[in-house]
């Protein structure tokens, strides 16, 4: 009887489980579908360790870690993709030569001028444009009160768009 109902409470736990693992990892993805990915593959994760008769202490522990694992292996696969589509607009064959080399140069002014932040302003510009989180998203993975996010967000755009309208207008001074 007990080992029916260790194995009733394992089929359950997932269930009791799955709203708060969705509210968990809410916090820290901006697509419901991936939340949702996510969250299943983790129940399935998890019983399929329990049928393979593995030692499971805590199951609910487990099964956090299980979308730990996979929520970073989402940003790292999302982070190697963005990468990938960087390098294959910046090797269009579609424009001309001149047009690459605008783009290239326009990029690495951009990166130039991030480079100048500070590490956190940095990573709070990264989290925000590259992977859309939002401002309470931010502070949750930075561990910092939305408050300071929103500073390092402030400082960072406003330093980007003070040098790249200096720049801009430099090279326009340049070319005429």
């Amino acid at each position: 009887m007990d080992s029916q109902r260790a194995e009733y409470d394992m089929e359950v736990l997932p269930l009791k489980s799955v709203a708060a693992l969705r509210r968990h990892l809410s916090r820290r993805l901006s697509c419901e579908q991936d939340v949702n990915d996510i969250a299943q593959e983790a129940c399935l994760r998890l019983l399929q360790a329990h049928r393979n008769k593995a030692d499971i202490q805590n199951p609910n522990a487990y099964l956090y870690r299980i979308a730990g694992n996979l929520l970073y292996r989402h940003y790292a696969g999302q982070e190697k993709r963005e990468i990938a589509n960087s390098i294959d607009e910046l090797a269009d064959d579609s424009c001309c030569p001149e047009e690459q080399t605008t783009r290239a140069i326009h990029a690495e002014r951009i990166n130039q001028t991030v480079r100048e932040l500070s590490p956190k302003c940095q990573q709070a510009l990264y989290l925000r444009w590259r992977k859309g989180m939002q401002v309470l998203e931010i502070a949750e993975a930075m561990n910092l009160s939305r408050g300071m996010v929103k500073k390092y967000l402030a400082q960072g755009l406003a330093h980007c768009r003070g040098r790249l309208t200096v720049d801009g207008a430099e090279e326009k001074t340049m070319a005429a």
